[in-house]
């Protein structure tokens, strides 16, 4: 719901990302942290054995491999496959949804559009292709799910073999709210 319970206090906050420099002591933040960083520190704490953390938000995708004692490895996605996050909330949106309701939507579908793996840009031009072709919104909010796990590990990571990354896998961003994309 995004509302703290009645009698909970905020002992500290910490802010990151993209204007945490600028915007952690405009606001006082305890604490200001590299975003990779907080993922892994975050990952770490929930599940201590984690080797790769794959944070999928709105613009970007960041797969980090990591050691016992940090990061060994770092793959940022470029062009062709930044927005994918950002893509899935605008399809919702358009199919009069809130992003809260995509895996319930998608989850009707009896089939779903095969989409190429790619960027944004592409991906929504196949999304219309789609409709003009008479997919429902259900099929196509399951496909371009469907396509979020190829978009991460061929396009970003370059993995032939997951397990040759690591066994425990630990999935952040604001994609990790979106039960469709988690089950993809």
């Amino acid at each position: 719901s995004g509302q703290l319970p009645p009698k909970a206090t905020i002992a500290a906050f910490g802010v990151t990302g993209y204007a945490a420099e600028l915007l952690g002591p405009l606001l006082g933040a305890d604490v200001t942290s590299v975003e990779t960083l907080a993922h892994v520190g975050s990952a770490r704490r929930f599940f201590p054995d984690a080797q790769v953390v794959c944070d999928v938000g709105g613009q970007d995708i960041k797969v980090l491999l990591l050691d016992p004692d940090g990061i060994r490895g770092f793959r940022l996605s470029q062009q062709c496959a930044a927005g994918n996050g950002a893509l899935l909330e605008a399809a919702a949106v358009e199919f009069g949804g809130p992003i809260e309701r995509y895996a319930e939507v998608a989850r009707g579908a009896r089939r779903a559009p095969h989409f190429s793996a790619g960027c944004a840009v592409f991906l929504d031009t196949e999304r219309v292709t789609a409709q003009r072709d008479g997919y429902t919104p259900a099929e196509i909010l399951a496909g371009l799910a469907a396509v979020l796990p190829r978009n991460i590990w061929e396009s970003v990571a370059a993995a032939n073999d997951l397990t040759a990354m690591g066994d425990v896998f630990v999935l952040s961003g604001g994609v990790q709210r979106n039960a469709a994309a988690v089950r993809a």
